[in-house]
């Protein structure tokens, strides 16, 4: 669940439908997903602005609030992965990790966007110890 949650708060709001695309699953696993992130208050739905019978799912207040944690952890575990990598180590490995995931974007047949939460170069371990 916690995956249609980030491509909600990521993509914007949008329709179960297109979001199953977006991730690649059946519409009716995230329908029932998004059903039970709407009854946990963390998702809202909202009359489609395009076609008034059909509606948009977007994340609420607390939705951004797991969000932020989410990712917060999400950044903390990784530090830790790569505590002991040296600088080379961590720009060669950003570097393929971004050829990968546009390789991927790729193969599902969209085209690469630089993601918001990825520097255009690495972070040195000095940007990382103040952060």
């Amino acid at each position: 669940m916690h995956t249609v949650l980030l491509v909600v708060a990521d993509h914007g709001a949008q329709r179960v439908g297109a979001l199953a695309e977006r991730i690649g699953t059946d519409p009716s696993t995230v329908s029932r997903q998004t059903a039970e992130l709407v009854r946990r208050g963390l998702l809202q739905r909202r009359p489609d602005p395009e076609d008034g019978r059909a509606c948009r799912v977007e994340v609420t207040p607390a939705g951004q609030d797991v969000v932020a944690a989410t990712l917060r952890r999400r950044q903390e575990r990784l530090a830790r992965a790569v505590d002991d990598w040296d600088d080379d180590d961590l720009g060669a490995f950003v570097a393929l990790l971004a050829r990968f995931t546009d390789g991927l974007e790729r193969a599902r047949g969209e085209a690469p966007a630089p993601h918001p939460r990825t520097p255009a170069h690495p972070p040195s371990r000095t940007d990382q110890e103040t952060a």
